[in-house]
């Protein structure tokens, strides 16, 4: 009984060491089972992170690639890009855009034709991309395309700055003939110059310097000094304005017109500017009121003019100037004064005046001013 006892107890005993192992390997299992999995995913991240990797790298290695093709096919397209005188697109530099317009004036031609030539050039490439990318004859490039429409930009901004600072009044009907570049016959066109001096076309078609009411007169130097600045300037705004009006801009189109006959009419008047050419008026009348008042009005005139030989009263009487309720300030009489030159005597307007003191009463004649008519020569 006792034995039978006892064996069972080393059987309970071997059946509960056994599945204490049986749990023990299970559990093992499960552990190496887990790490198992862990190590296999692990891989499979590692594995998609370089296969990511390199799905990236070929994709930028091809995108690298579609760049040098579509680089190499617009440079094919476009040929290399034309020198311009400025990087415009980067950091154009709008004081040097102004300061080359204030010296237009001055320039050689033949060196603002080069200039004009390198503009040309490369604003015919910027115009090129933008029509092809635009059309999709070239393959599009946004920082190609944006470089060449804000060089346009700044070109335009350039050639408008010319336009502001031009110098030509005139009509707006110039024509082009066979015979070149010419103005309505019916209309006289003005080119001031600093000092007054004008250009107009007389009605034999001769273009001449004159005063503001159209008679010839002779330039002298320093008069001349600024035509031939004119004349230099409005032919340099032509020679830039010629290929870059007629093909890329045809707003500027009318500028170039103008330029060109202004510097043709200017050249025409300079030519012509000669002692012998020069219109000689009739010697301005006397007024009635000269008799009472030249004398009074020579002394004073001396003190401005210590140069002058005469003057002559042309008023019939007095040109009252009242202010807003009508009580009068002054009174003017008008004249010439006259005085030589090299090339004969000259007449020049000027005006005496007596301030009003009230009750009727006037004071001494005193200097009043200078007349705007452009001095002239008398025959």
């Amino acid at each position: 009984m006792k034995t039978k006892q006892l064996f069972t107890k080393a059987f309970l005993l071997l059946a509960f060491t056994f599945g204490l192992q049986q749990s023990a390997d299970a559990q093992l299992g499960g552990i190496l089972n887990k790490a198992k999995t862990a190590v296999q995913n692990k891989v499979k991240d590692v594995s998609k992170d370089v296969k990511e990797k390199a799905t990236k790298e070929v994709k930028a290695e091809a995108s690298k690639a579609k760049t040098q093709a579509m680089s190499k096919a617009l440079q094919k397209a476009l040929g290399d890009a034309p020198d311009c005188p400025w990087v415009m697109a980067e950091d154009v530099n709008i004081a040097q855009m102004e300061n080359l317009v204030n010296q237009l004036g001055k320039m050689n031609n033949d060196k603002t034709r080069e200039f004009a030539a390198q503009i040309d050039a490369r604003a015919t490439y910027d115009m090129k991309i933008i029509k092809g990318m635009d059309d999709g004859s070239l393959p599009k490039d946004n920082g190609v395309y944006e470089m060449a429409k804000k060089e346009m930009d700044n070109w335009e901004t350039f050639f408008s700055k010319m336009s502001a600072k031009g110098g030509v009044y005139g009509p707006h009907n110039m024509k082009k003939s066979d015979e070149g570049w010419y103005q309505d016959g019916r209309v006289q066109i003005i080119i001031p110059t600093k000092n007054g001096v004008y250009v107009t076309v007389k009605k034999d078609g001769q273009a001449t310097f004159c005063s503001l009411a159209y008679d010839a007169i002779y330039a002298e130097e320093l008069e001349l000094k600024d035509a031939t600045e004119g004349f230099i300037f409005n032919l340099n705004e032509a020679t830039l304005f010629e290929n870059f009006a007629s093909k890329q801009s045809h707003e500027f189109e009318h500028e170039y017109n103008r330029s060109l006959l202004a510097a043709q009419l200017i050249g025409d008047a300079i030519k012509f500017n000669k002692p012998e050419n020069i219109e000689r008026r009739a010697k301005p009348a006397a007024g009635s009121m000269n008799g009472a008042w030249r004398a009074k009005a020579l002394p004073l005139a001396k003190q401005k003019d210590s140069n002058l030989i005469d003057l002559v009263i042309t008023s019939d009487a007095w040109d009252v100037k009242t202010n807003a309720l009508g009580v009068p300030i002054k009174r003017i009489i008008y004249g010439y004064i006259f005085y030589k030159d090299k090339n004969g005597t000259k007449a020049s307007a000027r005006s005496w005046a007596q301030k009003y003191q009230g009750g009727g009463k006037y004071g001494a004649l005193a200097n009043d001013g200078v007349g705007v008519e452009t001095d002239f020569y008398v025959k």
